[in-house]
């Protein structure tokens, strides 16, 4: 949630007042949690969060292609966008650059992860790292957890 919260304002600051929210499924947590994040920087920055502003992308660059398809063809307005992972913001980077879109100059484009495809990008692409170690062993941790409770569930 904090992620969310701390990219959007990032772009609130940068002067940007039309940003699109690219969601992942809503079953996913990340996806809620920027979600709420999102939406909780736009209310602090007394901006009505829209539903027309957020695109359910999927997880993948095609995803983000279908998003970004969507938004432009829908005429939503946008200076920046918001994407629940990089592979959602290449594939909407790709769109863009297809239509002629300048990046940063025309739209800001913000992904999740940092891994090695954000540093492959054709365009630089603004990344929100995420400590992979330290999430996996909140993972393990909370498994372990359950696991001794025996809260497991069972196939």
């Amino acid at each position: 949630m904090k992620g969310g919260e701390l990219v959007t304002q990032h772009l609130l600051d940068l002067g940007h007042r039309q940003i699109l929210y690219f969601s992942g499924p809503p079953t996913a947590s990340s996806s809620a949690e920027h979600m709420t994040g999102f939406r909780r920087a736009l209310m602090s920055a007394g901006l009505e969060p829209s539903d027309a502003s957020v695109f359910l992308a999927g997880f993948d660059i095609a995803d983000g292609e279908q998003a970004m398809l969507r938004a432009l063809s829908e005429k939503t307005p946008f200076t920046a966008i918001v994407c629940v992972n990089d592979a959602v913001a290449i594939g909407a980077l790709q769109v863009l650059r297809k239509h002629k879109y300048s990046v940063p100059a025309d739209v800001s484009v913000v992904g999740y992860g940092d891994g090695p495809m954000a540093a492959h990008a054709s365009i630089p692409l603004t990344t929100v790292r995420q400590p992979r170690l330290d999430l996996g062993r909140a993972a393990f941790q909370l498994w372990h957890q359950k696991k001794k409770r025996g809260n497991l569930p069972t196939q």
